[in-house]
């Protein structure tokens, strides 16, 4: 057997740790189905649900306060959660800079970091009060900064202003500003890596004739969720205070709009796509390669670890030109993407530094 041949022994490396993968987790599919209805008896004893997956993302509902002091305390260990808030801005013209009045949500969020974090509601309360571009639909972030015990009583580590108009809840529906709104929380939530994401229905009040219909409301919800290959663990946030009429008509408006709602049919997903993905396209890329350099265990370590974070690097380096797109057209783009970087990646090693800056000499 020659040399280069013995070399190519070196591709069957990655396979032989995905079939050991395999052996240890052998699903291989893993189909998203529709969430289950809330139930309103089961919220009210468990006050917490998991409704299962929508569009590969998991969908729990919570029935709580934030001034509780175990308030989302079950995500605590997480890294990078985030709650939404909402913020109110008055009439505008194009291009003027305004500032943003807060709702009833977002001023118990204030008393809270009036508690446990007072520098933290300084920065908060001069970042809202600060003038902002924002127009009904959009949405502001703003990053906290809690010490660990801090977060252990707020455990979150983003809040988003989700922005809303000035008039009645049915004025912003016919601006369509649910919808805007609940696209760029999602869009901002898989953009920050965020891993809990907490939204209160907000722009409701129960007691206001005119406020936004709850199940526009979920809908709107329900309709911004795109498939993601890093799904973001959403909750519904229903306050506890609610009279139980209004949990009710909460409860009723979230399960209409799950069947008014459609599951996209290519949402199904791979079962640790990203890691078996990396031992495919590392086969490919030490493939590719051995037809042009001969393969050593050095040069496989060296090309190894050059590939793998570039590889994880690919996918957050693709997310924003994806967000919008269909599951399926997510993933042919994606694996596109992955099969040109494992083909090419051999004449990106072989490219030298003094060739790529060399001066032409004149003629």
């Amino acid at each position: 057997m020659s040399r280069a041949w013995r070399g190519r022994l070196y591709v069957l490396l990655p396979l032989l740790l995905l079939g050991i993968d395999l052996l240890v987790a052998p699903r291989v599919i893993v189909r998203d189905e529709r969430p289950q209805p809330i139930s309103a008896v089961r919220l009210l004893v468990e006050r917490q649900l998991q409704l299962g997956a929508f569009r590969s993302h998991p969908i729990r509902v919570s029935i709580d306060s934030v001034s509780d002091s175990q308030y989302f305390a079950s995500i605590v260990l997480a890294k990078q959660n985030a709650l939404v808030v909402s913020g109110f801005v008055s009439a505008y013209d194009p291009g003027d800079e305004v500032t943003i009045d807060i709702g009833a949500f977002t001023s118990a969020v204030f008393q809270k970091l009036k508690r446990v974090a007072p520098e933290e509601l300084k920065r908060f309360t001069k970042f809202i009060n600060e003038k902002h571009a924002s127009r009904p639909g959009d949405v502001v972030e703003f990053e906290l900064r809690l010490d660990p015990s801090v977060r252990n009583l707020f455990p979150f580590d983003r809040l988003f202003v989700a922005v809303l108009g000035q008039g009645t809840g049915k004025e912003n529906m016919d601006q369509q500003v649910f919808e805007s709104i609940m696209t760029r929380i999602f869009k901002r939530a898989q953009q920050s890596d965020i891993l809990n994401l907490v939204v209160p229905v907000i722009g409701y009040n129960h007691t206001d004739k005119n406020a936004v219909e709850l199940r526009y409301f979920f809908r709107s919800f329900l309709g911004a969720v795109r498939p993601s290959s890093s799904p973001t663990t959403v909750w519904i946030d229903v306050y506890s205070e609610w009279p139980t009429v209004v949990l009710e008509s909460i409860v009723a408006s979230f399960n209409t709009a799950l069947l008014q709602t459609p599951v996209d049919a290519e949402i199904d997903s791979f079962n640790r796509h990203r890691v078996r993905g990396l031992y495919l396209m590392l086969t490919l890329c030490l493939l590719s390669t051995s037809f042009v350099i001969p393969l050593t265990w050095k040069s496989v370590a060296a090309i190894a670890l050059a590939f793998i974070p570039v590889y994880f690097g690919l996918e957050a380096a693709l997310a924003p030109f994806l967000i919008d797109l269909s599951g399926r057209s997510q993933l042919v783009i994606t694996v596109g993407a992955y099969v040109a970087l494992a083909l090419l990646f051999p004449l990106v090693i072989r490219w030298k530094s003094t060739d790529l800056f060399k001066r032409k000499r004149a003629s």
